[in-house]
């Protein structure tokens, strides 16, 4: 089939023909709906012809889908156009690896940069239970912009029925440029059990990463030969030239990782593509390769450029010196990769933990299983972890006799920042004697039981050692207070929004003299001091996305330690160097019931969905992703009940709000610096003017007419209220004090804004103009979800309690409730608190959003 220009396929139309593969026609082709190009990949006419193949594809495709990755072609829709299945992909504009490798080997540090990028995307596949089988160059795409997409997933075994396990030389996609025989391409990709005819399991898609990288390395196939049949026998019996024999230069580390890949029993491969990134980042770390280090800080910027002429002659040097062969010293390339040992097993968070001074011996509190966070002491070594009977605590710092511990409010959540105190308690456990409110973190001064505490204040938090002497204040927050070895240093992390990862390293004498060791993180999430106290090692991201270890000098040279796809947490530092180290599985949830549903349902779609506006038919959400699947800028979604998959209105946008005639979406940008309209169907993004406000806040749009209400803040002033006509009107502000807790709710008649005010007390907030009315039986530890039909009550979430939340409808004039539901999700592993809910005026349909949070502690040794 070939499809002229203006063609229709749904709400696509296509544009011109891109290429044409042993999986069909791909098209340029215009989503009307979302004003965006787009590609669209035509399935052949005998693929039709079978409905269990055509059936098997739409499950696949839809998998595959939901794999939301940087490194994964991001699928979007799957249809038929009359009987001929298609799928609609992201348009990319680069070239295949197929293409690049026909001009010759890439470069070591290009080609180390790609293939952990494959990996990481084949990481994330294979965690889902999705195995590519048709791993090849001509499946790998680069983007202009040097970002690897594999492409096809899931797809490979839809050519030949599940059960047929003869190899099958028809590629699902073609390599471009081959020689006649192209069938060569696919098969010489292929692993051993697939030659054999045997099912493939993620370790195959290994062995064609490892097969990949020869070829970027070497510039030639690892496997060749005059027929089918040849390297078919290539891959069952034999070894590819060894790279050091053809005289690349390259790293004896890096070629036993290869080696790794290609081992032809499965079992000695390595077992997941997360292996394989920690194998390339030590071989990056140890060889001085650069592998996607994050961007470097202005100050060291400008530090490079004064030295780049002086550095040009050297590298000269190193270029001698290297072709000769003297640069690579075995000792340093023959240095262990990192071990990770586990030492925590069962399901839930872990909230912090800490070595005891002599290392032995692991404190920390975590809540398992959906209890209440508790205390325990593990030693290394031991399989078990000993309960301290010390509930709602948070283990801040160990000394030789003693802990400090942060002790919660019962039953208040751990995303509840200050609801506590500091408290004292022997290692052996009992009870804990509290010394200070809200101070929120602590460390041990080395030797000693001093304390340097961090103290919640009204402006924003405060460093004091001794206790009354003030080191160190901000308007954000302090984290992870922690004395140099020698004891004559603090450093901490410095949020510059209070429940905010965003930050930077800060290192304060016990003088009071501060300076910044580094700045720029999206994310800071752990800190601790190397043995020797020359540097500070911890956890970060220059963007969100997951965390890498790092150790910076106390003069800011940063330099990367360790990397992962998966999010990390450095808890702790023991005296020889091993690492204790967090990794905690965030995903944000969201469960409701919409229109119908006769139960409640799970409405997660990636790994970070959070509902902020629900239709009041009950039909349509809107939703952001805000994790890893949303990329770095998070993305927008609107979701339809029985619509199909969830559409990208934009990324870098969050905040949305359904207009009241489904045509438009109120959002603002992910930091918050500006508010537009997103189309939910045909048109262009619409950016509002915005006067003097310098950051939003959560907003709504009104139930009738063209306005939005949000939350803003101007220069140098607090958080006030504001009203704002659509599309070209200014904002316009409607309180006269701060305010907070406002959830999005206004009446039904659009004239009046519940919300708590810094004067105290809820009251309903006139917009056009007027006294607040004081509402009666609202506490400031409360918040109005929504208005009830007719704007007589609202629906009130009562003060937290865990991971359960009752919502009662409360009547505005008398103050009299009366029970909702309470709302919990089935499985409680890991949550402590349930975020935003959204409620239907007629209280038949709902969602609501919550973190969970499944963490595991690891021992890493081998981190220098």
């Amino acid at each position: 089939m070939n499809l002229t220009k203006g063609t229709k396929l749904g709400p696509y139309e296509i544009i011109s023909l891109i290429g044409v593969g042993g999986m069909g026609e791909v098209y340029r082709a215009r989503d009307a709906r979302l004003g965006r190009d787009v590609a669209v990949k035509v399935l052949p006419a005998e693929f039709a012809a079978h409905p269990d193949r055509v059936r098997r594809f739409e499950q696949e495709a839809r998998a595959a889908g939901a794999l939301n990755h940087p490194n994964i072609v991001a699928i979007y829709d799957v249809g038929d156009h009359e009987g001929m299945p298609y799928l609609v992909t992201e348009l990319l504009e680069g070239e295949s690896l197929r293409e690049r490798l026909l001009e010759g080997k890439v470069p070591m540090r290009r080609a180390l940069d790609l293939q952990v990028q494959i990996a990481e995307g084949l990481a994330v596949a294979h965690e889902k239970g999705i195995v590519h089988r048709d791993l090849k160059p001509g499946n790998v795409f680069v983007t202009k912009d040097g970002r690897a997409k594999i492409l096809d997933f899931g797809l490979a075994r839809l050519v030949q029925g599940e059960g047929d396990s003869t190899p099958d030389s028809r590629a699902p996609t073609a390599d471009q440029g081959t020689r006649p025989g192209a069938v060569l391409g696919t098969v010489g990709y292929m692993s051993p059990e697939q030659v054999k005819g045997k099912p493939a399991d993620a370790r195959s898609d290994i062995f064609s990463l490892g097969v990949i990288l020869y070829e970027m390395l070497s510039g030639k196939r690892a496997f060749a030969g005059d027929s089918e049949a040849e390297v078919m026998t290539a891959i069952l019996k034999e070894d590819p030239p060894s790279l050091s024999s053809q005289d690349l230069s390259i790293p004896p580390m890096l070629e036993r990782t290869v080696t790794h890949c290609l081992e032809k029993n499965p079992d000695r491969r390595f077992q997941s593509a997360r292996d394989i990134v920690f194998a390339l980042e030590s071989v990056s770390s140890g060889s001085g390769i650069s592998v996607a280090l994050p961007p470097l800080p202005e100050e060291t910027k400008k530090r490079r450029l004064r030295w780049a002429l002086a550095a040009v002659a050297l590298l000269a040097i190193i270029g001698v010196a290297a072709s000769s062969g003297l640069l690579w010293s075995k000792g340093e390339y023959d240095r262990p990769v990192p071990s990770y040992t586990q030492l925590t097993f069962r399901r839930g968070l872990i909230t912090s933990a800490r070595f005891s001074p002599d290392g032995n011996t692991i404190y920390y509190s975590a809540a398992w299983g959906g209890k209440p966070v508790e205390v325990f002491a593990k030693g290394i070594g031991t399989v078990e972890s000993q309960p301290l009977n010390i509930k709602d605590a948070e283990v801040l710092a160990v000394s030789a006799g003693e802990m400090a511990l942060f002790v919660r409010d019962s039953g208040v959540s751990h995303n509840v920042t200050f609801a506590g105190t500091l408290a004292r308690v022997p290692l052996s456990g009992g009870t804990p004697r509290s010394i200070l409110d809200r101070a929120y973190a602590a460390d041990y001064r080395p030797g000693s039981t001093d304390l340097a505490v961090v103290i919640a204040t009204s402006k924003g938090a405060r460093l004091e050692f001794p206790r009354g002497k003030t080191l160190y204040e901000t308007s954000g927050a302090i984290r992870c207070p922690r004395f140099s070895p020698r004891g004559d240093t603090i450093a901490f992390i410095e949020q510059l929004v209070v429940l905010a990862d965003e930050g930077k390293i800060m290192a304060t004498g016990l003088n009071g003299q501060t300076h910044t060791i580094t700045a720029g993180w999206a994310q800071l999430t752990g800190l601790a001091w190397s043995p020797d106290g020359k540097e500070v090692w911890f956890t970060g991201a220059r963007q969100r996305g997951a965390c890498s270890i790092y150790a910076a000098n106390l003069s800011g040279k940063v330099r990367l330690l360790s990397r992962a796809p998966g999010e990390q947490v450095l808890q702790d530092v023991r005296v020889d160097g091993r690492v204790l180290l967090e990794e905690p599985r965030v995903r944000t949830e969201s469960y409701g019931l919409l229109a119908g549903d006769s139960e409640e349902r799970d409405l997660t779609w990636l790994d970070g969905t959070f509902i902020w506006d629900l239709s009041p038919d009950g039909n349509t959400v809107i939703f952001d992703e805000r994790r890893e699947g949303g990329g770095p800028t998070q993305s927008l979604y609107l979701s339809k009940v029985g619509g199909g998959a969830p559409v990208c209105l934009a990324k870098g946008y969050r905040y949305g709000s359904l207009s009241p005639d489904g045509k438009w979406v109120f959002a603002f940008d992910y930091l918050g610096k500006s508010c537009v309209l997103l189309p939910t169907g045909a048109g262009s993004m619409v950016t509002l003017p915005k006067g003097p406000i310098k950051d939003y806040r959560a907003g709504r749009w009104f139930p009738v007419g063209n306005r939005v209400m949000f939350g803003g803040r101007e220069t140098g002033s607090e958080s006030y209220l504001y009203v704002q006509n659509v599309p070209d009107g200014l904002p316009h502000r409607i309180t006269k004090e701060r305010i907070w807790n406002y959830n999005g709710a206004i009446s039904p008649d659009g004239k009046y804004v519940p919300c708590f005010s810094a004067r105290g007390g809820y009251a309903l907030y006139p917009v056009d103009g007027g006294s607040p009315i004081p509402t009666p039986g609202i506490r400031q530890d409360e918040h109005v979800i929504a208005y009830r039909e007719g704007g007589a009550h609202v629906y009130i979430r009562e003060a937290e309690s865990g991971w359960k939340t009752t919502v009662v409808g409360l009547d505005l004039k008398t103050g009299s409730r009366e029970p909702w539901k309470t709302l919990a999700p089935q499985d409680p592993s890991g949550v402590e608190v349930i975020d935003v809910i959204e409620i239907t005026p007629d209280g038949k349909h709902y969602t609501y959003t919550f973190d969970r949070t499944l963490s595991r502690l690891f021992l890493v040794d081998g981190l220098r």
